[in-house]
Formats: C-alpha cells, sequence, structure tokens
C-alpha cells in the first residue's frame, strides 16, 4: 500500500482476502485506489479513500494457519477503517463473520473499508498479526483481535466471549509496567509509517475474545 500526499491510498498483489479495498476479490500487478468507508461493491469511479494520515498492515502466511491479510487506514478526523479479512475481528467492527465473504473458501473478510467501531481521537495505529493497538490523543491505548497470547493487554488469553463481537478494548495499566512499546521488545512495538506491506507474522491459532473496557 502507499499513500498519497493528498491522503488517498492506492493498493496492489494479491486481493482473495478483499485486501486491496477495491470491492473486489481480483489481484493487480498495478496500484488500484481503495474505496471509501462503507462503500458497497466495487468502486471504479470512487468514491475513495480519502484524508489519510498513516497506513498499517497485518496478516501472517499459510504456515501459520491460513493465509490472513488485512489494513489499517488512520483518518485525519482521528478514527480508524479497516479491510481485508475478518475471521478473528481484525476489523474490529464487532464481528468476526463479515460483513463479506471471500474466495473459494468463504473466509469473512470486508472487500472495502469498514470504520473500527468506537474509535476517535486516534493519534497512531499499529498492525502485528492478527491483532490491532492504536493510540489515543489522552494517552490510552485499544485494542482488538486475536488475544490468544494475551495480545489485547486486557488481563485475559481467551474470551470473556467467543469470537463474534470484536471491538477495540483498552488495555489494562499496570504499575511499573510503563507505556512506552520501545520497553515491550519486538513482538509488541508499534510500527507505524505511510508505506505498508502484507508481510508474514507468525500468531498460534487463536481463541477469538469478545473485549471490554478495563
Amino acid at each position: 500500500m502507499a499513500r498519497l500526499s493528498g491522503g488517498a491510498v492506492m493498493a496492489w498483489g494479491g486481493n482473495s482476502q478483499g485486501q486491496l479495498g477495491n470491492g473486489t476479490e481480483a489481484g493487480s500487478d498495478v496500484p488500484v485506489a481503495v474505496c471509501a468507508t462503507g462503500t458497497v461493491g466495487p468502486c471504479p469511479g470512487g468514491p475513495y479513500l480519502s484524508g489519510v494520515k498513516a497506513l498499517a498492515a497485518g496478516g501472517f502466511g499459510p504456515n501459520d494457519g491460513g493465509l490472513q491479510s488485512y489494513s489499517l487506514a488512520l483518518l485525519a478526523n482521528g478514527s480508524v477503517a479497516a479491510w481485508g479479512v475478518s475471521e478473528r475481528g481484525e476489523l474490529g467492527d464487532g464481528s468476526s463473520t463479515g460483513p463479506e465473504k471471500c474466495n473459494e473458501m468463504l473466509q469473512s473478510c470486508s472487500k472495502t473499508p469498514v470504520a473500527v467501531s468506537g474509535l476517535s481521537g486516534v493519534t497512531t495505529v499499529a498492525a502485528r498479526g492478527a491483532h490491532s493497538l492504536a493510540l489515543l490523543e489522552n494517552g490510552a491505548v485499544m485494542s482488538w483481535g486475536d488475544n490468544k497470547n494475551g495480545q489485547l493487554g486486557d488481563g485475559m488469553s481467551s474470551g470473556p466471549g467467543a469470537c463474534g463481537g470484536i471491538e477495540p478494548t483498552r488495555l489494562q495499566h499496570h504499575a511499573g509496567g510503563g507505556g512506552d512499546a520501545r520497553r515491550r521488545g519486538p513482538r509488541h512495538r508499534p510500527r507505524v509509517t505511510n508505506t505498508a506491506s502484507h508481510s508474514a507474522h507468525s500468531p498460534r491459532r487463536p481463541t477469538c475474545p469478545k473485549p471490554a473496557v478495563a
């Protein structure tokens, strides 16, 4: 993916899970414009996603339980949009079953951007494997997606409910733990730039949580 100077987003490559965000499952060897949030179906003539400040891409390869790929866009108004695979709550829209189905495996996905539920005042986003983080302007951190290994920082490693209600949850604060991601090691270090790639990571097969504010 690439963010243009005007805030639009272009994407290219594989697209079997809607990760190009253009409303189709067809891969592209040239950049295509990502559709606007809430678009239904292909958008060859627009509207297109705009006002993007930063991008992040998550996912992992087939050797880690099946190819998964999704994308995040931080918008100028402090909200976050997401598109791609949605089997582990990666999109943060309160579901792990849609809103669409992609490819012959009928994987849960969204081929166009959807709004990440309940987020505002976001200054930074990061995606890693099948979970994501958002830093808020007040210093709080929200997380959503896979929680098998405690990635969400909510004091649990599964639950409190089964996959199907995936929305951002606030990370718990532990005295002496600090909020500096640089201390947490490479597996949980947020990295956000204006370009992103769908690279392979290695989470184990998860039990998806239903997050709650800590």
